[in-house]
C-alpha cells in the first residue's frame, strides 16, 4: 500500500483520519483515509524520502545551485530542508 506522505505531513498531527466524500451522487460510497505511521526514511516535517527529496537552493563561491536535502539525524525522520 502506498501513502502520500507529503500530503499527511501537511495535515495537523492530531488528525487521525480523513473521510473522502464522493463527488458524483451515483457513487454514494465514501472512503476513510487513515494517517500512516511514518517509517524511517520519510521526513515527518515534509514527507520527503530518499527517492523523492526536497530541493534546497544553495550558494557556494558565488554560484547558485539546487541540491537534494539530506538526513539530519540517525533515525532518518527529519530532513535538512525542514531543519532550516
Amino acid at each position: 500500500m502506498t501513502f502520500d506522505y507529503r500530503f499527511w505531513a501537511r495535515v495537523p498531527s492530531d488528525v487521525a483520519a480523513i473521510v473522502l466524500l464522493p463527488e458524483a451522487p451515483e457513487y454514494p460510497i465514501h472512503r476513510v483515509a487513515v494517517r500512516p505511521v511514518f517509517p524511517p526514511g520519510v521526513c515527518i516535517g515534509c514527507g520527503c524520502t530518499d527517492a523523492d527529496p526536497c530541493l534546497i537552493a544553495v550558494e557556494f563561491l558565488g554560484q547558485h545551485d539546487v541540491v537534494p536535502c539530506g538526513w539530519i539525524d540517525d533515525t532518518r525522520t527529519r530532513c535538512s530542508a525542514c531543519a532550516q
